[in-house]
């Protein structure tokens, strides 16, 4: 049997690479390019190998389910094991709608006698692919605006309340296991928009936020007249593709996050303000960091807190 490495691994990279994106969009998770290529290398790898070597274990299911597991982990890195269960259901969803689709259109457009007699790997080609991946995408689009859409916005998106200095905001966060911004004393923070929580800020502040532009704020910092905002600012360093940046932050008094019928209450965190929009459809206004849903940065009130 001969195996063409480079057209085998390109094929694999590509659908791996729509799988985890389909993936993704699915779950209403950030897509990290980086993350995403890696982690659709990694399954071409052990594909070419599996073939390669023709070692018989590696087309078990348990292995396949290991392998998926470490694609998972690779491209969302979810903190805790439900949200890893949500990507596996997520990710085999869309491999067996992708697959299925593909096989549909394969044998849609051969003749019946065709379709009997001729196994789909002898003649499928890359536009049998391309045009079933574009199939798959539609049927995706379907599921993910009824029901399955539903049950993963109710399990990654939280409501939040901060209190700062006898002020409060509340708002939509989602959970982002990509979020992985600690301040340099190793508190997590989370990510909000300066619309979101400008009710916060005492006029002086809100004056500063939005009179300077965004790349201004650290240089200019100095010329906030408010002290108390002041003495509660955090320098949070990130890295993006583009390079490193920076974001303002402040310690609030309290945020409280509201999950299923409790209140997880927390003084040990970061408010790190965002100039800008994160979601296209303001579906939500702020990322949650995973290290305060996992117990080590809280302490949770049985209470249910009515937002009002």
């Amino acid at each position: 049997m001969y195996v063409y490495v480079d057209m085998f691994l390109g094929l694999n990279l590509v659908l791996n690479t729509l799988l985890l994106i389909l993936t993704a969009n699915l779950c209403g998770a950030p897509v990290q390019w980086r993350r995403i290529v890696l982690a659709a290398a990694w399954g071409g790898v052990y594909a070419l190998g599996a073939v390669c070597l023709e070692w018989g274990l590696a087309f078990s299911i348990p292995l396949k389910l290991l392998v998926s597991l470490v694609m998972i982990q690779i491209a969302f890195h979810p903190s805790t094991v439900k949200s890893m269960l949500q990507f596996t259901a997520a990710y085999y969803l869309a491999c067996f709608i992708t697959g299925g689709a593909i096989t549909g259109w394969y044998y849609y457009r051969q003749s019946f006698v065709s379709a009997l007699s001729l196994p789909i790997g002898t003649f499928l080609v890359w536009k049998d692919i391309l045009i079933g991946g574009m199939l798959a995408l539609c049927l995706l689009i379907v599921v993910k605006s009824g029901f399955f859409s539903n049950i993963f916005r109710k399990s990654i998106e939280y409501q939040v309340e901060v209190l700062y200095r006898e002020r409060v905001a509340r708002f939509t966060a989602i959970l982002d296991t990509g979020n992985s911004l600690y301040s340099a004393s190793r508190v997590p923070v989370i990510v909000a928009e300066l619309q979101t929580i400008q009710g916060l800020l005492s006029e002086e502040a809100k004056a500063f936020f939005l009179q300077k532009a965004p790349i201004e704020w650290l240089e200019n910092i100095y010329l906030c007249r408010d002290k108390e905002l002041l003495a509660r600012l955090q320098i949070i360093p990130f890295r993006h593709l583009g390079g490193e940046n920076v974001l303002i932050g402040f310690r609030p008094d309290i945020v409280r996050v509201h999950v299923k019928g409790s209140t997880i209450e927390t003084s040990k965190v970061i408010i790190g303000v965002y100039a800008g929009s994160l979601s296209a459809q303001n579906r939500y206004t702020a990322l949650l960091h995973p290290a305060i849903l996992q117990g080590s940065v809280h302490k949770e009130v049985k209470a249910c807190v009515s937002l009002g």
